[in-house]
């Protein structure tokens, strides 16, 4: 990323790396998950771990769903500071 880029609004740039950050554990937290999923025939779906593992399943999609939402509203943040870059003459490779 260009220096004359984090200038114009390094919040921006700092927000997506969080973001970024965000979606990898939650990548990772996921996979975590999936090693156990063979296990899951065999679960009684009526008991309180199984009512954990939905709960966190769920907040795992909600919390990644939102994080990409993020990502998408800071690339489009960055999309329209390097117009304006470019509005005023600089070059933004």
């Amino acid at each position: 990323m260009s220096v004359e880029l984090m200038v114009v609004n390094p919040r921006d740039v700092y927000a997506a790396g969080l973001a970024a950050a965000y979606v990898t554990k939650a990548v990772e937290d996921l996979a975590g998950i999936e090693q156990g999923l063979p296990a899951l025939i065999r679960m009684d779906w009526y008991s309180p771990a199984a009512s954990e593992f939905t709960a966190l399943l769920w907040q795992h999609i909600k919390y990644v769903s939102t994080t990409l939402e993020d990502l998408r509203v800071c690339a489009e943040a960055v999309a329209r500071h390097v117009e304006e870059i470019r509005a005023q003459g600089y070059e933004v490779p």
